[in-house]
């Protein structure tokens, strides 16, 4: 930080009453980051935020948002434009291709060594922000190792969708035959069994 090699930016200290769930600027905050099921589920009205937190921050593509407490999570936010609620705060790369800095890289070496979790039976919390320790490239591998993490999340988020529609065709398939709303013939076959299921599912 003191290198201006990256910068904390601190989280928004928002009025619970500006909070709803139909506005057009999402919220991440140590809910949202603890729970990724509840994305998108906070949310705040961009005029209303315009002008009631003049000093109001959006997040930009690549930053690192991370909380400590209640408990230690890290999200990389791949788009930007949402507004992180204290005490959740982000890690800004300025430049990553002249720092070694590459905020895929530590997004995903601080969610395996989590240096703000608190230890098994410690009264104190983890290791402060100040002390964490980042991973630093030469500049010259940025470009390589930013298309090699990004082609691995990128899958990783095909594999995770995949197994989220294996999911719930499977809870709909269940509530059916359990309801009655389904039947199963001796000749049935998997594809018969998705077909069902995804016919029950769109009504």
């Amino acid at each position: 930080v003191k290198r201006k090699m990256l910068t904390l930016v601190p989280g928004n200290r928002i009025d619970e009453h500006d909070i709803g769930s139909d506005g057009d600027v999402h919220i991440i905050g140590p809910a949202e980051l603890l729970e990724p099921r509840a994305r998108g589920g906070r949310t705040l009205d961009r005029l209303a935020f315009a002008t009631g937190y003049p000093s109001g921050r959006y997040t930009e593509p690549g930053d690192i948002i991370v909380c400590t407490s209640p408990r230690f999570a890290v999200h990389l936010d791949q788009l930007g434009t949402s507004v992180v609620a204290y005490p959740a705060r982000v890690i800004r790369v300025p430049d990553p291709h002249t720092t070694g800095l590459v905020p895929e890289l530590i997004a995903l070496f601080l969610a395996q060594s989590a240096p703000g979790r608190r230890p098994g039976r410690a009264i104190r919390s983890g290791l402060p922000i100040s002390h964490w320790q980042l991973p630093v490239v030469s500049p010259d591998l940025v470009p390589e190792i930013t298309g090699a993490l990004r082609d691995l999340l990128v899958r990783r988020a095909a594999a995770q969708q995949r197994i989220n529609d294996v999911d719930e065709l499977t809870q709909v398939l269940a509530q059916g035959l359990g309801r009655g709303n389904l039947t199963m013939t001796t000749r049935s076959t998997t594809p018969v069994i998705t077909t069902l299921a995804k016919e029950a599912l769109h009504g």
